[in-house]
């Protein structure tokens, strides 16, 4: 009988102690349980997007958007920011995560943020479709800063980015409130840009990881050098969302290209939608 509760006694610490050292991750709220989903396809020539123009601006269709199967389908769409890094998702990228793509380039202000939310309502008018809970959008240097003045315009108008590349932003260290509940970011700098480069990232992610709305979020810091640089990622985690990362990259200067060499960017920016926060 005593064999029985010793052996009784041990398997209750070995559970006591598998829950009390498990993952962060084992243990982390699940949010609210929305999870996207991007369709794995296979595409021929006649797939290929096609270019079309609302009002002044230039897009692509998706791959396969005209596909039969696909007409009742809704897509994310890239918003190309200031300097066109649109350029940079490649075609393997684009065959991968079907999306629009539109051209915004040399566009940075709050002003651009209510063109530009006009310009989506006028493109679904045109019977394109938009996942308005989709949009992403990428920024460089002066369009890194102008993607939270954009932020703002969008937000005067009601709708939100999804999902931001920010690279070497050299102003606009505060995210808007409504933004900060439902905008994930991943930030990137090289640490042989300027000093004030280097300061607005820091305090960008020091102003996210202190806002009140991010209480209790775990924090993950990480190495790698799938870039070619050497880099240090910091990345916040609330209810299974990666909302804010920040990497910096040793020896990298000004320079927007390196980041997009990282498959992994592309998987965390089509996983965000404002539906998962």
């Amino acid at each position: 009988m005593k064999n029985v509760f010793k052996i009784f006694f041990i398997i209750i610490m070995l559970m006591f102690f598998a829950c009390d050292f498990s993952s962060d991750d084992n243990n982390e709220d699940s949010g609210n349980g929305y999870t996207v989903v991007n369709p794995v396809e296979t595409f021929t020539n006649a797939d290929k997007p096609t270019a079309f123009t609302v009002q002044t601006f230039d897009y692509e269709t998706p791959w396969g958007y005209d596909r039969p199967q696909n007409a009742d389908r809704k897509y994310p769409l890239v918003v190309n920011g200031c300097w066109g890094e649109g350029g940079l998702f490649s075609e393997n990228v684009r065959k991968k995560y079907p999306a629009f793509y539109l051209d915004f380039n040399n566009y940075s202000t709050d002003s651009h943020g209510q063109l530009l939310a006009g310009l989506i309502d006028d493109t679904i008018t045109a019977g394109y479709r938009i996942d308005t809970d989709r949009i992403y959008l990428t920024g460089f240097s002066q369009g890194g800063s102008g993607s939270f003045k954009l932020v703002r315009g969008m937000l005067s108008k009601g709708k939100l980015f999804a999902g931001i590349i920010r690279v070497a932003g050299q102003s606009e260290s505060v995210l808007a409130d409504a933004a900060v509940l439902k905008t994930s970011v991943w930030y990137h700098i090289g640490l042989n840009d300027d000093a004030a480069r280097i300061n607005i990232a820091r305090n960008t992610y020091t102003n996210i990881k202190n806002h009140s709305a991010n209480s209790g979020a775990k924090e993950k810091i990480s190495t790698d050098s799938l870039t070619g640089f050497n880099r240090t990622t910091w990345t916040l985690k609330k209810g299974g969302v990666e909302f804010f990362k920040m990497s910096e990259y040793q020896g990298m200067g000004h320079d927007p290209g390196p980041c997009y060499k990282d498959p992994a960017l592309f998987d965390w920016l089509f996983s965000q939608s404002l539906l998962c926060r």
